[in-house]
């Protein structure tokens, strides 16, 4: 089991959390009605890989959350470990890929000049457009988690460059 991390690392962690969460809400309630997943809908929930950091903060917190179940009802190759019926299980400490599933999300494609923007097709059918207050841009998030991620391990000597599947944490 991976060592919880540092009350100041854990601090700027959920900070992060809280500011993408922020902006999350914001882009939900802009695209209301258009978002079509809801509660049940698992078609995003596959099995990713978090940082060392990720896991550890699940792991530590997982035992107050996961009650009753300790494995999946019906697990299959494709599909996240935390899931019960389609619902999950850790939702509440659920990393920060999970987290911005579903929506437009924007990244800058340095080597072509552009932005490129990925989609769930149950939301936003092939070929959707959308203007930039739709879209949700993690690369500074992304960049904050990994800073955060290294000192971590660092800290624990650990691989900074190693992912560990959700299915690894369960």
């Amino acid at each position: 089991m991976l060592a919880y991390p540092t009350p100041e690392i854990r601090r700027q962690y959920d900070r992060l959390i809280e500011e993408v969460d922020g902006q999350i809400v914001k882009l939900r309630r802009l695209l209301g009605p258009r978002l079509n997943c809801r509660p049940g809908c698992a078609a995003c929930c596959q099995p990713f890989s978090v940082f060392a950091l990720e896991a550890a903060l699940i792991t530590g917190r997982m035992a107050r959350v996961v009650t009753n179940q300790t494995q999946p009802s019906a697990l299959t190759p494709d599909a996240c470990v935390f899931l019960h019926h389609d619902l999950c299980r850790i939702y509440a400490i659920r990393p920060l890929i999970c987290r911005s599933q579903g929506l437009p999300l924007a990244y800058a494609d340095h080597s072509r000049q552009c932005l490129e923007v990925s989609a769930c097709p149950v939301n936003f059918p092939e070929g959707t457009e959308f203007v930039m207050e739709e879209l949700l841009f993690l690369d500074a998030a992304n960049r904050q988690l990994a800073a955060l991620n290294i000192e971590y391990c660092h800290q624990r000597g650990l691989d900074a460059g190693r992912r560990l599947p959700l299915a690894e944490i369960l």
